[in-house]
Formats: structure tokens, sequence, C-alpha cells
């Protein structure tokens, strides 16, 4: 049993959905189910979705919608250069905190 709780988890969101655009532009759902692959949590849309608007309002990541099959929308997000350079500085400091525990 993994002493990571939930909430604790929670507040890394914005930054793990960051990294994870690194890898890939991808919708909300992907995201969602992403975050729960790595995790083991499961965050649904009413986490997930204010935490993306927020990231674009602060010009973190880009929206953009693109059409999938007949009538069908969906929103794939990907990172913005402002959005690249802090995923640069979370890993910064990650691995200050890293050597940190190692040492």
């Amino acid at each position: 049993m993994s002493i990571m709780s939930k909430p604790l988890l929670r507040d890394m969101l914005r930054p793990l959905i960051l990294v994870m655009l690194c890898e890939k532009p991808m919708h909300g759902y992907q995201l969602i189910e992403r975050i729960r692959d790595v995790t083991g949590f499961t965050f649904g849309p009413g986490v997930v979705y204010p935490l993306l608007y927020k990231l674009e309002e602060k010009g973190l990541i880009r929206g953009e919608w693109i059409e999938r099959g007949v009538r069908r929308r969906v929103r794939i997000y990907r990172l913005t250069e402002e959005g690249r350079k802090m995923v640069r500085e979370v890993r910064e400091l990650l691995e200050k905190v890293y050597s940190m525990l190692v040492s």
C-alpha cells in the first residue's frame, strides 16, 4: 500500500499534467487516463478540466478544438513555450530535492 495520499497527489497535478503534455499533446480524457495509469489514482473531469482551464489561462498550455469523426470535437492541449520553461524549472527543482534525499 502506498503512503502517497490522493489529496497530496492532487496538489501535484498541475506540474504532472505539464510533464505529461511534454510527452505528446492530449485531450482531457487522455490525461485523466494517463494520470490514473501513472499514479494509480483516478481524478475525474471535475478535477482535471478546471486545472486545464487554469493552465491555459496562465499561458502554460494551449487548447485547440479538432474534429474527431462525425459531429465530434475534442480539445487537444499542447505546451506553450512558457509551459516548457515551467517544466524545465520543475525538473531542476525535483533533481535538487532528489539529490537531498539520496545524500
